[in-house]
């Protein structure tokens, strides 16, 4: 298919990644999330429809070859490398996987049916071995901030949130063979005054961890891995265990700003009451173990405020984009038209329910916390058995323009159900 570089319509920019967002794009010497470089529209625009790949018509069909063009960018910017589809040999493990998935298929189909007069239509059933390909945009080396806010409840009723925790870290995350069929991962963090403090791991994982509920970390045989195309993921309790220590319930939220960058915001639970977040602000760096928050040239992307902002005026205009749904069983896409809510994301909070994920919480049971550089997190403040809930990430450009937010979903029976990512623009 010819391409053309023009930028997407529907994107604020174009064409293939680059090292640092367009300066264009940023405020003055400060690395603000810049409005906003697309992860997903990196491809450039078929000439026959002046989209991109992100918004043209069925964007994974054949997932497998439009994949190998989306994923080599995770490390195009790093060591050069590019992904090589159809290098690993996991066939027997595919059947498997493939046999399973089929099985939680059968189970979905009532739930399909909701979804399907919800908007949603399906677009591909991953196999394992899909999406353990997916893994390959985080397959880099992340310098960055790591600050945990404590939550604490007045008497009043309002709450307030104070740094338990504020730490930088990198982490170390690479393929651990030519085939591509085990990772490598280790973390290393260091104090506020750039001391070193302990590491943690390594760990490694096998194609043999990707299962039909996504891909289990050797860190916690409790969570799971789900990764969307386009770079987005979430790390999730599989379900919440009230007596689970250190927190009965924790998701880590990814988002994208751009290729070298990324942000992942950590919801957690002591017993069935929301406790706190975890914002991790990261950019990708050459050093492994030499801590480097500093491009060698320009400003960082992050600003790295600790302070949590008083007050923000919410967006103006209405977006609207496309959002993905990844199941949590059987990794099925699906897509539909959606409208961002603003920083409390609530649009879809109601309508849980009505989508075939059974009885859910209410709008009004949600806490929703604003953090520095234009991102939230939106949570319920106490889970209730027999209610699902959701938790949300969002961040939205500088000039209010566009959005994109990562979702987890728990049904009613406080299991995860599935991952829901949207991209948002004017």
């Amino acid at each position: 298919m010819a391409l053309t570089s023009r930028s997407c319509p529907r994107c604020l920019f174009g064409g293939p990644a680059t090292t640092s967002s367009p300066k264009s794009l940023r405020q003055p010497t400060v690395g603000r999330p810049a409005p906003f470089p697309a992860l997903r529209c990196w491809d450039r625009a078929p000439a026959s429809t002046g989209q991109c790949r992100q918004h043209h018509i069925a964007p994974w069909i054949p997932l497998h070859v439009e994949s190998s063009r989306v994923l080599k960018r995770g490390r195009a910017n790093s060591a050069g490398s590019s992904y090589k589809g159809g290098s690993m040999d996991v066939s027997t493990h595919a059947t498997r996987g493939e046999a399973l998935a089929a099985s939680a298929s059968k189970e979905e189909d009532g739930l399909e049916n909701m979804l399907r007069q919800t908007g949603w239509t399906k677009v591909k059933q991953l196999t394992v071995q899909e999406h353990w390909q997916l893994s390959d945009a985080h397959k880099r080396n992340w310098h960055g901030q790591w600050t945990r806010y404590i939550a604490t409840p007045s008497e009043t009723g309002a709450t307030t949130y104070t740094i338990q925790e504020n730490k930088y870290g990198i982490r170390n995350i690479e393929w651990a063979n030519a085939e591509k069929t085990e990772t490598f991962h280790q973390n290393h963090y260091f104090s506020e005054d750039f001391a070193p403090l302990r590491s943690a791991g390594p760990w490694t994982n096998t194609v043999a961890e990707s299962t039909p509920e996504g891909v289990t970390h050797a860190a916690s045989a409790a969570a799971t891995t789900l990764y969307l195309p386009g770079g987005s993921a979430v790390w999730a309790s599989k379900a919440v265990d009230l007596n689970a220590k250190p927190f009965s319930l924790a998701a880590e939220l990814f988002l994208r700003p751009d290729n070298n960058t990324r942000v992942s915001i950590i919801p957690f639970y002591n017993g069935a009451a929301f406790a706190g977040v975890t914002l991790v602000r990261e950019e990708a760096r050459e050093p492994a173990d030499a801590l480097e928050l500093r491009p060698k040239s320009g400003e960082p992307f992050w600003t790295y405020e600790l302070e949590l902002p008083s007050g923000r005026s919410d967006v103006a205009a209405e977006l609207i984009g496309t959002e993905t749904l990844m199941m949590g069983h059987g990794l099925t896409l699906y897509e539909r038209e959606g409208r961002f809510g603003g920083y409390g994301g609530a649009q879809r909070g109601a309508s849980l329910g009505s989508e075939g994920f059974g009885p859910c919480l209410n709008d009004a049971e949600y806490v929703n916390v604003r953090l520095p550089e234009n991102l939230s997190v939106r949570c319920p403040k106490r889970i209730i058995e027999g209610q699902g809930f959701e938790m949300s990430a969002v961040l939205v450009s500088v000039d209010g323009m566009g959005a994109s937010q990562c979702k987890v979903i728990y049904g009613e029976d406080w299991k995860l159900k599935g991952v829901i990512y949207g991209t948002y623009f004017a």
